[in-house]
């Protein structure tokens, strides 16, 4: 690749600064207990890339958000890479998520994959919404999330059922076909927060929120008990927007 590189007109090596061992390894569930084998495999990349290549960041595929009994502790990786694939209401409930990090003896973060699962086969307004409000959590703990990918990023949207369907996830950033494409809300968001930055606090109030049923979509076969939570009204002007029952945005 290095020679192909050259030969494209680019001699000079691509300019690399973090490696990832592995994807997702805590799909792992063998070894004892049940606790897998990442550890000691992430141990041998580990040492073998620091010896050869000190400079380079070493990621876990393992993060914080997983079982504490699948974090690598043979090494302490550089970064942890964590992913998020949320609704709506459980991205805004977990805004406030790396406020509660520690800030020491622990890796930095990489957020590699997340992304608030609402409407397809690209995310709809409360998508946009729940994504922000899981970017204010990120950017307002910059100091330990360093990095962050959105995922998945396209999606070709010209056959989306039927066999041979060209859609695999929902809730895709960007469609396209063969001689068009769209960006989503989620992506005017993302490119909100990358052009402007925020430099005032604007006082808020609330008063007699109104409360819906919630419940917590099941994992591992696991329903968590319904619970009521706050229906959020945001209106500026004459611009009004609320959220139903359907998790949708109206205006």
């Amino acid at each position: 690749m290095g020679a192909q590189r050259a030969k494209d007109g680019h001699p000079q090596p691509f300019t690399m600064r973090y490696v990832e061992v592995g994807n997702e390894d805590w799909f792992d569930r063998s070894g004892p207990e049940r606790n897998g084998t990442y550890d000691g495999r992430f141990a041998q990349f580990y040492d073998a890339i620091k010896k050869k290549y000190p400079q380079l960041n070493v990621i876990s595929s393992v993060g914080y958000e997983q079982p504490q009994s699948l974090w690598v502790k043979s090494r302490t990786p550089d970064l942890v890479d964590e992913h998020y694939y949320r609704g709506l209401e459980e991205m805004m409930a977990q805004s406030l998520k790396y406020d509660t990090y520690t800030r020491t003896g622990q890796s930095k973060i990489f957020c590699g994959e997340w992304a608030t699962r609402v409407g397809s086969p690209t995310p709809n307004m409360a998508g946009a919404l729940g994504d922000g409000a899981w970017m204010t959590c990120m950017e307002r703990n910059s100091d330990i999330v360093l990095l962050s990918c959105y995922a998945p990023l396209l999606v070709n949207v010209s056959q989306l059922s039927g066999q041979g369907h060209s859609m695999q996830w929902s809730s895709d950033l960007i469609g396209y076909d063969a001689l068009t494409s769209y960006a989503s809300p989620s992506y005017y968001a993302q490119m909100m927060f990358s052009t402007m930055r925020g430099d005032e606090i604007l006082a808020t109030d609330s008063q007699n929120i109104p409360t819906r049923a919630w419940q917590r979509r099941s994992r591992d076969g696991v329903t968590s008990p319904a619970q009521q939570i706050r229906a959020i009204c945001i209106s500026r002007t004459s611009s009004r927007f609320w959220q139903d029952s359907q998790s949708r945005c109206r205006s």
